[in-house]
């Protein structure tokens, strides 16, 4: 069996003068109300052949409502978007916050609040 590789980018842009990143929400019942200390960098499984402009995500399987004995598929992201670098932070999983505070080092913008 081949090993598994994944990889995450942290993908930015300029957009009138003020730098964006793009980041992923996670799908499911679970995140569907939150908002802050949500958002993730994308990442995932790739191979050798896996041409990059084709991204979608993959699916989960749970059991939705709990207890009910009924599974459904979720997505593993249900949305993704620009997020200015000011709001990145807030709204990142906590751990890769430190990541947008490098990015604006070495990009030598003004670092999030």
């Amino acid at each position: 069996m081949k090993k598994k590789q994944s990889a995450g980018i942290l993908a930015y842009r300029f957009k009138k003068g003020d730098c964006e990143v793009f980041l992923i929400h996670p799908g499911g019942p679970l995140w569907k109300k939150r908002d802050k200390d949500a958002w993730s960098i994308p990442k995932g499984e790739f191979d050798e052949r896996e041409d990059a402009s084709d991204i979608s995500s993959n699916t989960f399987r749970m059991e939705w409502p709990p207890q009910s004995g009924s599974y459904q598929d979720f997505p593993e992201a249900d949305k993704a978007g620009w997020i200015p670098l000011s709001e990145a932070r807030e709204k990142m999983f906590r751990g890769q916050e430190p990541l947008v505070d490098q990015l604006a080092e070495k990009l030598g913008v003004q670092e999030p609040e």
